[in-house]
């Protein structure tokens, strides 16, 4: 029974970690609307695939 304790606090703590991951950085638009800024293109945004790799 202490196992199954353990297990269920451990699992609650991974998810409760999980969900700040989201906001630890900027999201996908906050990077999108910085690519081009004062008619300027800053930065480009490319697909990660097999063909880049």
């Amino acid at each position: 029974m202490r196992a199954v304790a353990v297990i269920g606090v451990v699992a609650s703590m991974i998810v409760a970690g999980c969900s700040s991951l989201p906001t630890a950085g900027p999201t996908t638009s906050d990077v999108k609307h910085q690519e081009i800024k004062d008619n300027e293109v800053r930065f480009d945004l490319v697909d990660i695939d097999d063909n880049v790799v």
